[in-house]
């Protein structure tokens, strides 16, 4: 998922704190000398290193990888949300690089230590096709949580309520043949970008497209996308051609955006008929969740359900709120990330609307 510490335990992560230290770690896309990662660029510091047993007992550590690309992902096999997708992914990136994707080492590290058993690691490693592929690594969590700190990763405590066990920042590394860390991914992944950043990273030929979708930088065509709503409607971004449009990425976790969305709400009342419209993207909350917190704070725009967190890592959502204002033209002219205030609408918002 995004960051997503949990549904309801928002404040266990202070989520300022995160997004400051992703930050301190990426640098600007396409900033290097060779070809451009499509995944988050990381500044190149040394992937810490680690000592744990995969799914058949071996001893596996990072430093012994080196010389070959590594894919280094979070991972719980009992999970039904993201992990079978991002799993999924991996599997096909590496198989669409051909005979280069035989020299990409795969780590999945366990974000459930307490529930990833060796049967049902083992079972799902047979059911995405990466059995003999990947390393799934698992240990006690006294073990594991040094290592999710200094990948800057959450994952929900051993006692947490089963609601939100299987919450966890759902992130996926790529490390160079050096050792250090080159591109992250978070929420869902992409097969195309993840072998092309693959590619890039092995010195190969780069064959596969990143996507036809850019991140939304602003002055970019926002990428396009349909959800369904949480009244069972079907809405594409496209559809509202003609609007401007209020992107706003949220969750029920989520405190901030409880207090902003009965601001937007207002927004919406006051100028719909002006021409500006306000889609709020819940990322991967039940339906139930989604639909009740909607109707707790009573908005009065449409609601659609990312439910796998791939339009959330489309648009390079790294946390919670995080508003994308786009044009008439569907032309992203604004990327907000954190809560709103008022001053959103009178500087923001209404200089684009006028243009309408």
């Amino acid at each position: 998922m995004s960051l997503r510490p949990s549904r309801r335990w928002g404040l266990l992560i202070p989520l300022a704190l995160v997004l400051a230290v992703l930050a301190a770690f990426m640098i600007p896309k396409g900033s290097t000398g060779q070809a451009s990662l499509v995944g988050g660029s990381l500044q190149g510091k040394p992937a810490p290193n680690f000592h744990l047993r995969d799914q058949f007992g071996r001893t596996v550590s990072l430093t012994a990888m080196r010389g070959h690309p590594v894919v280094l992902t979070l991972m719980q096999s009992t999970c039904t949300q993201i992990c079978p997708g991002v799993a999924d992914s991996i599997r096909r990136a590496v198989s669409e690089m051909g005979a280069a994707g035989r020299d990409v080492d795969i780590i999945a590290l366990s974000a459930d230590p307490e529930h990833d058993t060796r049967a049902s690691v083992l079972a799902f490693s047979r059911k995405h096709g990466l059995l003999h592929r990947w390393h799934y690594l698992t240990a006690g969590r006294a073990t594991l949580k040094p290592i999710w700190n200094a990948y800057h990763v959450y994952v929900a405590p051993a006692r947490a309520p089963a609601s939100i066990r299987q919450s966890h920042t759902s992130a996926t590394f790529l490390i160079d043949p050096t050792g250090h860390e080159r591109s992250l991914f978070l929420g869902g992944v992409s097969d195309l970008e993840l072998g092309h950043d693959l590619q890039v990273l092995s010195g190969t030929r780069v064959t596969l497209l990143a996507s036809n979708s850019p991140a939304p930088q602003v002055g970019h065509p926002a990428p396009d996308f349909t959800l369904k709503s949480t009244s069972g409607r079907v809405v594409s971004l496209g559809s509202l051609r003609g609007h401007v449009v209020v992107l706003n990425f949220w969750a029920s976790w989520c405190h901030p955006c409880r207090t902003e969305m009965p601001m937007l709400g207002s927004w919406y009342r006051k100028l719909h008929a002006k021409g500006l419209d306000i889609v709020g993207v819940n990322n991967q909350d039940p339906l139930t969740d989604a639909r009740a917190f909607a109707q707790s704070v009573r908005t009065p725009y449409t609601i659609l359900l990312d439910s796998n967190g791939s339009i959330a890592a489309r648009y390079d959502v790294l946390g919670l709120p995080t508003t994308v204002l786009v044009d008439a033209n569907g032309v992203v002219r604004n990327v907000k990330p954190g809560i709103l205030d008022a001053s959103y609408l009178r500087t923001v918002v209404k200089p684009v609307l006028s243009e309408h």
